[in-house]
């Protein structure tokens, strides 16, 4: 394969070499890192749809870019150096010139998390003492400049003096901050973790038409999108895709026609991912839902499972990424391995990491092994990283990549190298396995340990969006949410929870799980990538979570005039009467065309004498047809 951005080096594994001997430095500053990761100034390091033009910008534009905001910042401040700026903005090229040019300036970065509530930014900006906060336009109660402002005037630095650390904030559940700070010198001992990761893996290192893409959908202020993302990629000069903004159309749209190699993610976009294809699968036919599901069987056996890979899920991967994707990695949370299975049996490589804010990236499932990989191993630890497991089940890890030190409560703590995780976690043949998380343990009635994970992956099944376990002490037993769609059809909860009752049976999780409670929606906020119990339990106790309302359920389900437009649209789109809600989208949700809905249109008006088009407009929806026969008959 020709590389056109490896330099005058004739293979990517000479590159890495000649990359990997710049970090022997014994200058491990934010200078010296500076100066490493723009090296390679021609080579695009960001990319983004505009319209129909796509939009480069090299390495050496980037750093122009930041030399203009350094100055101007530098010029806001009078100087003073030492001081914590924050960032606030989104991701794009401007989150990174900014945080490079607060450092330039000899000033230390604060990544705030913009999904966390306005209460504890403005705790973390108390905690830190900041003296500016760059934005997006959001205002907080200290000083505040546009990030687009600092480009105003042009100049650059007579003296470097960079700053000395930079800060992340813990994205953890609790409402109280936690800051992490990093130096340089944690940050080469990440970067020299990469080389090893390289050399393991074939797959991490591929390329397509000789480019290697990274989508940029990770938020760069995360320790896994920091890390992971951006440092890992940019040292070795790679090209980063950005995106307009996070719906699902967007982001296939743009890996296609990017052509991005890699994505690394959260589980929630891995399982979204699965549920839609799943479904676009299940429309098509209980005929090629058997043929897929037989295809994935086979896709284990090691000589006919290529081919059946490579072959008979062209079209599903065409649906989903297309053909240039060649790594995927899930990490901040559990995955399914469900999930797993899915993505590697159809002929992506997605492999599951670990990490957190305190200790950043210390592990990713390296194997080609396809068991290893579906069984959700996290892998062994990267070379300057150990692991043990305590007597508690805990996993300790001890390294020279974690934080220098964390602030909590506004207590400075120095890890020294050691940090316990507190995720539950057990060692086979050195590949590490998760378990939950040991504060999230509940202690039954009867004495009983209960990992609320272990019973929540059990009820991985169609209809459900995610299922959380919470127990308080006021409670007689565990208590399942179950969040599933508010238009669910009675005939469906109940399909549902037989099923969940026959895990529950099957499993002797009786005496563990007290009551079945069916929520509306998403168990998610806008703002969660995975399940936060406590909130849930708090919601839960206060009477204010939005609970499915059986008895509305029932109105609906025997109003006849609805069910008779519900079995219109079973008919057009080949569906179960059941599947069909009273806001189930003839288009979006069923996949049905024109043709299919002018069945639909020719009955009702047949019958009725009423044309189902507003405003030239299909009225796409059971309940939307309903109101306007009501309306009008």
């Amino acid at each position: 394969m020709q590389y056109t951005n490896i330099g005058p080096y004739k293979t990517l594994i000479q590159y890495v070499n000649y990359k990997y001997s710049l970090l022997s430095t014994n200058d491990t500053s934010f200078g010296m890192l500076y100066r490493l990761m723009f090296l390679d100034e021609k080579n695009i390091m960001f990319e983004k749809s505009e319209g129909y033009k796509i939009s480069k910008f090299t390495y050496r534009e980037i750093k122009d870019r930041i030399e203009v905001k350094a100055f101007n910042i530098a010029n806001t401040l009078d100087n003073k150096k030492g001081k914590c700026i924050a960032i606030y903005l989104d991701n794009d090229n401007r989150f990174i010139e900014t945080y490079w040019a607060i450092l330039k300036s000899g000033n230390n970065p604060l990544l705030l998390n913009t999904r966390l509530s306005d209460d504890t930014l403005e705790d973390a900006l108390k905690t830190m003492n900041v003296e500016l906060v760059i934005t997006n336009g959001k205002t907080f109660g200290r000083k505040c400049i546009d990030v687009d402002s600092i480009e105003a005037d042009n100049g650059t630095l007579d003296n470097e003096v960079f700053g000395e650390e930079m800060y992340i904030m813990s994205t953890g559940t609790s409402s109280k901050v936690k800051i992490c700070a990093y130096r340089a010198k944690e940050l080469f001992n990440v970067l020299k973790e990469s080389k090893d990761i390289i050399l393991k893996n074939k797959m991490i290192k591929k390329h397509y038409e000789g480019e290697l893409k990274l989508l940029a959908f990770l938020p760069f202020y995360h320790i896994f999108g920091f890390v992971a993302n951006y440092l890992w990629f940019a040292f070795y000069s790679r090209t980063f895709v950005l995106l307009k903004d996070n719906m699902p159309r967007t982001i296939q749209n743009t890996i296609k026609r990017h052509k991005v190699t890699h994505i690394f993610a959260v589980p929630l976009l891995w399982e979204k991912t699965y549920q839609a294809a799943i479904k676009e699968i299940r429309n098509r036919g209980e005929k090629t839902y058997n043929k897929f599901l037989k295809g994935m069987k086979l896709a284990s056996y090691p000589i006919i499972g290529k081919l059946i890979t490579k072959y008979a899920f062209k079209e599903v991967r065409e649906n989903i990424f297309g053909e240039s994707i060649s790594f995927l990695i899930s990490g901040g949370s559990m995955i399914s391995e469900e999930v797993l299975t899915f993505f590697n049996s159809i002929g992506y490589h997605l492999a599951n990491g670990y990490g957190m804010s305190e200790v950043g990236i210390t592990s990713v499932e390296l194997s080609l092994d396809r068991k290893l990989l579906n069984k959700a191993s996290i892998g062994e630890p990267l070379s300057g990283i150990n692991y043990a497991i305590n007597e508690e089940g805990e996993l300790n890890i001890y390294g020279n990549t974690l934080a220098y030190y964390i602030i909590e409560n506004g207590e400075k703590k120095y890890l020294e190298g050691r940090y316990n995780s507190h995720d539950l976690a057990v060692c086979k043949d050195n590949h590490y396995y998760l378990k939950g998380r040991k504060d999230d343990l509940i202690i039954s009635s009867n004495g009983e340990n209960v990992n609320p994970y272990e019973i929540e992956k059990l009820m991985n099944m169609e209809g459900i969006y995610e299922t959380a376990l919470i127990y308080h002490s006021s409670l007689s037993n565990p208590v399942l949410l179950v969040g599933i769609d508010r238009y669910t059809s009675i005939q469906k909860m109940e399909r549902i929870k037989k099923d969940i009752d026959s895990v529950i049976k099957k499993n002797n999780l009786t005496t563990l799980v007290g009551q079945i409670v069916f929520v509306n929606g998403s168990l998610l906020k806008e703002n969660e990538f995975k399940i936060n119990r406590n909130r849930l339990l708090k919601e839960y106790m206060d009477h204010s979570l939005s609970l499915y309302d059986v008895n509305k359920t029932k109105e609906d389900d025997n109003d006849e005039l609805l069910k008779k437009i519900k079995g219109l649209f079973a008919i057009a789109l080949n569906k179960e009467e059941e599947d069909i809600t009273s806001d189930f989208d003839f288009f979006l949700d069923g996949g049905g065309t024109s043709l299919d809905f002018y069945v639909i249109s020719e009955a009702i008006n047949e019958e009725y004498h009423l044309s189902i088009f507003k405003d030239n407009e299909p009225l796409s929806t059971p309940q939307k047809i309903y109101q306007h026969l009501k309306e009008n008959l």
